[in-house]
C-alpha cells in the first residue's frame, strides 16, 4: 500500500526515484513520509520544527483560565502547523508580516513552518507573549452591579448579538431569597444560565449597606458562601466594591486570601481613566485594584473611553477599560449599554478594526497573571506528520461595493404604495403598524468558504431617522421564495410573480413563521446610529445550503405606529451602507500525537516571569530575546505544493 501511494504521488514526475536507504530513514521518522503523502501537504520545501515548553507552576493556583497567546516569527513560510500537548491548534498566519499567532492553555506547543525560503539560518521561531489574548490591542470589561433581573432579560440578549460577555456582581442576601425574582433580582437559575455562556459572577457584599458597621469581613464572607452554595461551588475571585466605598479596601486587602478575592473593582487610585497592562501584574500581598466608571459616561464631555484606549494602542501601550452598569431597563442603563456596544462593535470590534478583546474582568485579569508568571523556553522540536493545516477563526465583512463585494440586494415594500418599487432610493424603511406599514427585504449572496462553519453572524443597519420616540421591536424572518430587488413591491416578489399574501405575509409560502432575530429600538440620545441583528443561525443555514438563501424580511409589530429609515446598500456614503459580519471557524479536533524522545541538549530557557510571587518578573521577551539554538528541520523530498495560497 505504501508503494502504491508513492507511485500515485509521483505519477508524471521525471528523474530518478529515491534511494531505498533514504526511504527507510523517512519511515523511521515517525511515519512522516506516509502521513504527508496521505494528506497531500508534502512539498520539496523544508520544514522547521520548534518546541515551546510553557511552565505555569508559578501562576497562582486559583487561576483557572490559563490561556497564553504566542506571537511567532515564521519568515517566508507558506504553511504553518501547531500542536498543543499533541492536539492540533488553530493558527492565525499573516504571510505579509511573516507572523503567526497561537492561543493555548497547553504546557507544550510544537510549531512546524514550511516554505521555499525556510532554512536553518532563518529567524523562524522567535517569539513573544502577547500582552492580551489573541494579541488584541486593548481590552474592555463591563460589570453589572447588584444582580438586577434586567441584566438577564435585557443586557444578556443585547451583548449576545455582538458575541460579548460580561460580569454580574451579586448581593448575597438576594441570591439566597426565594422571592428574588419578585423584587427584580436574578435568582440562582438566571445566574447559572449566564455562567454557562461564559459570564462571570462577582461578590458585591452580602447586605450592600454602606454604614461602617456593615463593612466587615463577615459581610464579604457571607456573600462568597452564598455564591458558592447557590451556584454549585462557583469560586468567585472578584470583589466589586459597593458604592465604591474605600472603607472596604483594608477589609479586603487584609483578608483576600481567606476570602479568595484577588481583584478589587473600585475607582482609580490616581485619577487615570485607563488601566495600562504592559508591565507584569504582581499580587504583592493584596488584591489588584482596577478603576472603573459608569457606563453612562462611556462618552462624556469630549472624552471617549474607547477612543482613548485606541489612541493608547496606537502609541504602543495596551490599555484595559472597565465600565459598570446597574439596571438595564429601557428607562435606565439600556440606552448607554446599547449605544456603547454598537459603537464599540462597529468602530473597534469585528465590524471595524477588530482590535478590542471584550471579556469579563476576571478573565482578562487571569490572562494578565498567566502572562506575568509563566515561563517559556524554546528548543528544537522533533518532526511530526504535518496533516491538514488548521486555520484560526476569521471575520469577513460583506458590504456592497467594498473589497469587490457585489452580492448585496435590498429594498423595502410599502402598503401605502402597493405597486411601487423603492430599490433606487438609497434607503430602507420599516414602518410598524397602520396604513403606512412597510417592510425591508435583504439578501446577501455569500461566497463559498470551503470547509468552514459559521460561528457568529450579525446584520447591521444604520438608522438615519425615526418618526417618533416610541420603543419598538423589529423582527427578521427568513424569506421562502425568490424575489428581485429592482422589481419587488408590496404585491409582487418580481415581475409576474405575486406574493402569496400582500406584503410577503404568507407563512410557508412567502416567509418562515419563526423569527430568526429581534432588535429593539428605543428613544435613546443618538438617533443616527447602528442597530444590529444576531443572525447566526440563519447565516449558518445559508452557508450550508446556498439554494435556500432567499434573504430575509424585517418588519415591526402591527400595534405600534413608528417608522425607522435606514441607509441601503446603494447609499451614497459607503460607511453608512448595511453590513453582514460573519466569523468563520474550522475544526481543530484531531489525534493526539505520541511524543518522541526530547532532544538531549536543552537550550537555555528564556524566562518571561519570575516564579516567585514577590519578585519582579522580567518583561515579555522580544523576538530577539529567544534562545539561540537552531530549530530542528527536516527536508521533505515529496510532492510539489498544490495548496491554496490563501492568507489567514
Amino acid at each position: 500500500m505504501i508503494a502504491d501511494s508513492w507511485k500515485r504521488a509521483n505519477a508524471g514526475r521525471s528523474g530518478r526515484g529515491l534511494p531505498l536507504a533514504f526511504l527507510a530513514t523517512i519511515l523511521l521518522l515517525g511515519g512522516l513520509w506516509w502521513a504527508v503523502a496521505a494528506y497531500g501537504n508534502a512539498s520539496a520545501d523544508e520544514a522547521v520544527f520548534v518546541r515551546y515548553v510553557i511552565d505555569r507552576q508559578a501562576v497562582p493556583a486559583w487561576v483557572t483560565q490559563r490561556d497564553l497567546t504566542l506571537r511567532i516569527s515564521v519568515g517566508s513560510a507558506s504553511g504553518v502547523w501547531a500542536w498543543g500537548d499533541g492536539r492540533p491548534l488553530a493558527v492565525r498566519h499573516d504571510r505579509d508580516r511573516g507572523l503567526v499567532w497561537v492561543t493555548t492553555a497547553a504546557s507544550e506547543v510544537l510549531l512546524a513552518a514550511q516554505g521555499a525560503g525556510i532554512s536553518a539560518d532563518a529567524s523562524v521561531g522567535d517569539y513573544a507573549l502577547a500582552a492580551l489574548k489573541d494579541d488584541k490591542l486593548w481590552a474592555y470589561s463591563i460589570t453589572f452591579d447588584d444582580g438586577a433581573l434586567s441584566v438577564y432579560s435585557h443586557a444578556w440578549p443585547e451583548l449576545t448579538r455582538y458575541d460579548y460577555r460580561a460580569g454580574i456582581a451579586v448581593i448575597g442576601q438576594w441570591l439566597e431569597r426565594e422571592d428574588a425574582l419578585a423584587y427584580n433580582y436574578c435568582g440562582p437559575d438566571e445566574l447559572r444560565a449566564l455562567r454557562d455562556v461564559g459570564w462571570s459572577i462577582f461578590n458585591h457584599s452580602y447586605s450592600h449597606y454602606n454604614s461602617p458597621s456593615d463593612i466587615t469581613f463577615d459581610d464579604a464572607w457571607r456573600c462568597q458562601e452564598a455564591i458558592r452554595t447557590q451556584l454549585d461551588g462557583y469560586r468567585c475571585t472578584v470583589f466589586t466594591v459597593p458604592y465604591t466605598n474605600r472603607e472596604w479596601v483594608p477589609v479586603i486587602d487584609e483578608n483576600h486570601e481567606a476570602l479568595g478575592l484577588y481583584l478589587m473593582q473600585l475607582m482609580s487610585e490616581n485619577g487615570d481613566r485607563l488601566t495600562l497592562v504592559d508591565d507584569p501584574i504582581l499580587l504583592a500581598g493584596r488584591p489588584f485594584r482596577m478603576g472603573r466608571d459608569d457606563i453612562k459616561n462611556w462618552v462624556k464631555d469630549g472624552y471617549n473611553y474607547f477612543g482613548q484606549a485606541h489612541a493608547s494602542a496606537m502609541a504602543g501601550r495596551h490599555a484595559w477599560v472597565s465600565l459598570h452598569g446597574h439596571s438595564v431597563l429601557y428607562d435606565r442603563d439600556w440606552c448607554a449599554l446599547s449605544e456603547s456596544s454598537a459603537s464599540l462593535y462597529h468602530a473597534y470590534g469585528p465590524a471595524g478594526t477588530d482590535e478590542v478583546w471584550v471579556a469579563p474582568a476576571d478573565e482578562v485579569f487571569q490572562y494578565l497573571l498567566t502572562r506575568s508568571y509563566a515561563q517559556v523556553r524554546r528548543e528544537p522540536g522533533l518532526p511530526r506528520p504535518l496533516g491538514p493545516q488548521v486555520r484560526a477563526p476569521i471575520t469577513v465583512v460583506y458590504r456592497q461595493g467594498v473589497d469587490g463585494f457585489t452580492g448585496w440586494r435590498d429594498t423595502y415594500i410599502s402598503k401605502a404604495e402597493p405597486v411601487r418599487n423603492h430599490e433606487s432610493e438609497g434607503r430602507l424603511v420599516v414602518w410598524a403598524g397602520g396604513d403606512m406599514r412597510s417592510s425591508t427585504l435583504i439578501r446577501v449572496a455569500l461566497p463559498p468558504m470551503e470547509d468552514a462553519v459559521v460561528l457568529h453572524a450579525t446584520l447591521s443597519l444604520y438608522a438615519m431617522r425615526h418618526t417618533n420616540t416610541a420603543g419598538v421591536d423589529l423582527t427578521a424572518y427568513p424569506l421562502s421564495r425568490p424575489w428581485t430587488s429592482e422589481q419587488a413591491s408590496w404585491l409582487q416578489a418580481r415581475v409576474g410573480e405575486y406574493w402569496a399574501a400582500a406584503g410577503a405575509q404568507s407563512v410557508g409560502n412567502d416567509r418562515s413563521g419563526e423569527p430568526t432575530a429581534t432588535m429593539h429600538i428605543e428613544n435613546c440620545s443618538t438617533v443616527e446610529r447602528w442597530h444590529t441583528f444576531d443572525v447566526t443561525e440563519m447565516v449558518a443555514r445559508w452557508a450550508a445550503d446556498p439554494e435556500a438563501n432567499h434573504g430575509l424580511i424585517i418588519e415591526g409589530p402591527a400595534h405600534i405606529s413608528k417608522g425607522t429609515t435606514f441607509a441601503s446598500a446603494d447609499h451614497v456614503f459607503e460607511w453608512m451602507r448595511p453590513l453582514l459580519v460573519v466569523r468563520y471557524g474550522w475544526p481543530t479536533e484531531g489525534p493526539i500525537l505520541v511524543a518522541t524522545e526530547t532532544p538531549t541538549t536543552t537550550p537555555t530557557a528564556t524566562a518571561t516571569a519570575s516564579p516567585s510571587a514577590t519578585a519582579t518578573p522580567t518583561a515579555t521577551p522580544s523576538p530577539s530575546a529567544t534562545a539561540t539554538r537552531t530549530p530542528y528541520r527536516v527536508n521533505l523530498p515529496l510532492l510539489s505544493r498544490a495548496r491554496k495560497s490563501s492568507s489567514f
